[in-house]
């Protein structure tokens, strides 16, 4: 059992974003797209309780949608798209006190609709409220649906054939 994960490195960090899982797909694909959502208690006290509320994309299977953790217990509620995740008697401790324990995730996975064409977007952003506060919103998951395209430079054109071509995916390099 093995778990690899691509993300993008940036400078400044902020403990509230979401991640997801392979970056992309091809067009008419169904494959699965796993989704995290990290979450930290910046505050300056104890988070009694924490829901995170997130809207799939309708290029999504509803009905496919399966938990695979997280750093607390939780239970889940689904209304047609819409995900809630509800972190009650929590009780995180703030970032100040123990950065460490201040922290927590859910993780989710959900299949694709086959229908998707090639250079299709699919965006997701969640909203996490931190007991009665304003929701902390995280970035924005940007999941494009994009044929590869394989371009030789001049310089590697002599002696070189790729084939068949067109392909499904599979093919040969001499």
């Amino acid at each position: 059992n093995k778990v690899f994960s691509c993300g993008t490195v940036s400078n400044s960090h902020d403990p509230n974003f979401k991640s997801v899982y392979p970056i992309s797909a091809l067009p008419n694909s169904s494959e699965w797209v796993s989704y995290t959502i990290h979450f930290q208690n910046t505050g300056n006290a104890a988070a009694e309780k924490v829901v995170i509320r997130d809207t799939l994309d309708p290029q999504f299977i509803i009905d496919s949608f399966v938990v695979l953790g997280s750093s607390h217990t939780m239970t889940t509620s689904k209304n047609n798209s819409a995900l809630a995740f509800l972190f009650s008697n929590i009780n995180l401790i703030d970032s100040a006190t123990n950065a460490e324990l201040s922290q927590g995730y859910v993780s989710y996975k959900v299949k694709l609709s086959a229908q998707l064409s090639n250079n299709s977007l699919l965006k997701n952003t969640a909203y996490i409220f931190f007991d009665f506060n304003d929701p902390v919103v995280t970035n924005t998951c940007l999941f494009p649906i994009i044929e590869p395209k394989l371009s030789i430079g001049r310089h590697l054109k002599n002696g070189l054939s790729i084939y068949p071509n067109p392909n499904n995916g599979e093919f040969y390099i001499n």
